[in-house]
């Protein structure tokens, strides 16, 4: 049997309603070589379609229903990217009425049972598809009704059939490893649509989930468990992507530095072997300054850190539950400019406790900080999130009515600005930050030193093409 899994994302990153920015990919989707992994280990025929990675036109479309038995489809909740999955749903089924469409991912997770009736899908997966694709695959195969599969949505006899329990993957370390080579036909390690990293880029998870519960993240709605990889089992597979001739990793753990020790062995492993790579942090938290651990991530290879550090004010940080102390934020951002990493914060602005005086405040924090990148994000009520749950009981929003989020909106009763004021402070947060000269005198700094004019450019290009 054939079958194609459809990564449903179109590659926009919304930062405020109606304020998009367009990017090409950063890394590839690793859930799927995941389930494509298995998959081929199952004796199916696998190919895997980057939707930001290449345009899906019709041709394409015609392509993937003449040749296939199955499609899967991974569907997130940004509008664009959901209706990218509608679309490219529909036309397939319109190609090929016999296809079979399973559809999963964040959106689908939350809203199983809706996602199933919305994209006329034959299956929906709520939770890690890496427990139950084998199973779903050999019942379509033999055409038996998939029962006793936890968190399966499916149609039988034109009615929907939701399996209760709770669909969790036991023990990390027995996944196979990511099956990489389905998606070599793609370029990856963009920023800002300039090629940044070196060589081959892929990725890594060595956990899932995270142990915090920030209010306004929607996580714990679709994985509610966090969960730890061995040591072992990292290093083992990064082994073997460096086997395949890759040479940067991106850690895309949702909080990679939350145990210390853990991460010293793996990076430890790296310089052992003295494999040269460049090193990304997708995430980490802004309070994990420490100068062993930070030592070692030099060592190793570690070029750039993303921290979430949300607010410039420690009420905000409060409301939000994010355990965050400002001056560890401080130091935490300092170190990591002292030892020469890329040091990018992400900001959220619009809670509903901020005044205009507070949002000031952050965008005055983030410029005073030694950051080589800010991003400046509306607050958003992701469906699932603790801020979402208090509103909804609250009656002022629901799905039926807002769809999976909302942003802050003063006229819903949601935060103190409506939605044209929101935008305005986004924009005037990048404005503030990439129009500081100390910045530009960091990044020519970091020019002479390291003779890689990219980064210039890509605050260049960010600065010409996305402030207006």
């Amino acid at each position: 049997m054939n079958i194609t899994l459809i990564n449903c994302a179109k590659g926009n990153y919304e930062i405020a309603v109606n304020k998009k920015m367009q990017f090409k990919p950063s890394f590839p989707p690793l859930g799927l070589l995941y389930l494509g992994k298995i998959l081929e280990l199952n004796n199916y025929i696998v190919e895997i379609i980057d939707g930001s990675a290449e345009q899906i036109n019709d041709n394409r479309i015609d392509e993937i229903a003449g040749k296939n038995d199955v499609v899967g489809l991974t569907v997130y909740s940004q509008p664009q990217d959901k209706q990218f999955a509608l679309d490219i749903a529909k036309k397939i089924k319109e190609r090929n009425p016999k296809i079979k469409i399973i559809i999963g991912g964040p959106h689908v997770s939350l809203l199983t049972e809706e996602s199933l009736r919305e994209f006329n899908a034959d299956v929906a997966v709520r939770g890690p598809g890496e427990t139950v694709i084998a199973s779903i695959m050999e019942s379509i195969k033999l055409n038996k009704p998939i029962k006793n599969l936890p968190g399966v949505c499916y149609k039988e006899n034109n009615k929907i059939v939701h399996n209760l329990g709770k669909n969790k993957i036991e023990d990390l370390d027995q996944l196979p490893f990511p099956a990489r080579y389905l998606t070599e036909k793609y370029t990856y390690g963009h920023i800002m649509n300039i090629k940044f990293g070196k060589g081959k880029v892929t990725s890594i998870l060595t956990s899932r989930g995270c142990p915090h519960r920030c209010r306004f993240c929607g996580l714990k709605a679709h994985i509610p468990y966090y969960q730890k990889r061995s040591v072992k089992n990292v290093i083992n597979e990064i082994d073997e992507i460096v086997s395949q001739g890759y040479e940067t990793i991106a850690f895309s753990d949702d909080n990679l530095l939350a145990d210390k020790k853990r991460i010293m062995k793996i990076m430890e492993h790296i310089i052992t072997k003295q494999y040269k790579l460049d090193l990304w942090i997708n995430e980490a938290r802004a309070d994990s300054g420490d100068e062993e651990l930070y030592t070692q991530l030099k060592k190793a290879g570690v070029r750039i850190i993303n921290y979430g550090i949300e607010s410039g004010n420690q009420d905000v940080l409060d409301y939000y539950n994010k355990k965050l102390l400002i001056p560890d934020v401080v130091k935490t951002i300092e170190l990591s400019h002292k030892m020469g990493f890329l040091t990018t914060g992400m900001f959220i602005l619009g809670a509903p406790i901020e005044t205009e005086k507070h949002i000031k405040r952050t965008i005055k924090f983030a410029t005073s900080l030694p950051l080589d990148m800010a991003s400046f994000l509306a607050l958003r009520y992701v469906c699932g999130s603790d801020l979402w749950c208090e509103a909804e009981k609250e009656g002022k929003i629901s799905y039926s009515k807002d769809g999976h989020f909302i942003y802050t909106d003063s006229s819903k009763k949601l935060g103190n600005f409506t939605s044209k004021e929101i935008i305005k402070y986004t924009i005037k947060g990048y404005n503030r930050f990439f129009y500081n000269p100390i910045l530009w005198l960091r990044y020519l700094k970091r020019f002479l030193r390291d003779k890689d004019p990219r980064w210039f450019m890509i605050g260049f290009k960010f600065l010409i093409n996305n402030l207006n």
